[in-house]
């Protein structure tokens, strides 16, 4: 696999949670003919070949939307904790961003 990196940047991020539909992406081309593929049961070598292709290809961006989600919810959190002065509500989010920032490192280690 590839090194993770992100799939764009943090405005681009709030805006998409902002939006109405923004959690609903249609399907990729690439994810159609995966599927295309998966459903022939005789694939040729060549078929075979762009059916793995194309299954790397989607796990990666899977993995790499992953890691930018959570990366953007961490950057998100530490930006929110500046508003908040309780010290058992701020205790709660930096546990949830340790959390977090474990779930990156166990991609970075499934990665290598």
């Amino acid at each position: 696999m590839n090194k993770l990196k992100l799939l764009y940047s943090y405005e681009e991020w709030k805006n998409k949670i902002k939006s109405v539909c923004g959690s609903i992406d249609g399907i990729s081309q690439d994810a159609g003919r995966l599927m295309e593929l998966s459903f022939n049961f005789h694939r040729s070598e060549e078929e075979e070949k762009e059916y793995k292709l194309l299954s790397k290809k989607i796990d990666e961006k899977s993995v790499n939307e992953k890691y930018t989600k959570l990366t953007y919810e961490i950057t998100d959190s530490y930006n929110n904790l500046k508003y908040i002065h309780d010290d058992e509500r701020r205790t709660k989010i930096y546990e949830e961003i340790g959390r977090k920032q474990c779930e990156i490192e166990i991609l970075k280690e499934k990665e290598d």
